[in-house]
């Protein structure tokens, strides 16, 4: 219908809800581990890679697991299975090479505030 249009998911909510998913379901431990973090790190960013070079370095962060201890081995598995059916299938909303929009929803998120600001009723209905 908007041939010009491109559709993204925000960058700074995309970085969240994978912090906030391993940090809540999985172990908040693989936060504190570099190596997970520097890995974990590098396929957020990949984001920016042509959509063909981020599936290539994407599949190969996921033929190659960073070295953790022992204890934190299966939730790493567990975080790759979470990233593989959640993420993979969105890779083309979540990147942003060469997007010119923004990558957040910064303006819409100072839009509602302004209007919660304004209207002192909390959660009003459309029916009031």
């Amino acid at each position: 219908m908007f041939p010009e249009w491109s559709l993204k998911l925000c960058n700074f909510h995309y970085h969240k809800n994978i912090r906030d998913y391993i940090h809540n379901k999985i172990n908040a431990n693989l936060l504190k581990n570099q190596e997970f973090v520097k890995w974990k790190a590098e396929i957020v960013g990949a984001s920016f890679l042509p959509l063909n070079k981020q599936q290539e370095f994407i599949n190969f962060q996921m033929q190659n697991l960073p070295e953790v201890p022992r204890n934190l081995v299966a939730d790493v598995q567990t975080f790759k299975q979470y990233y593989m059916e959640n993420w993979i299938p969105k890779l083309e909303l979540i990147n942003y090479y060469d997007f010119k929009g923004p990558r957040t929803t910064n303006s819409c998120e100072g839009f509602h505030s302004g209007l919660n600001t304004l209207i002192k009723e909390n959660r009003p209905t459309f029916r009031s």
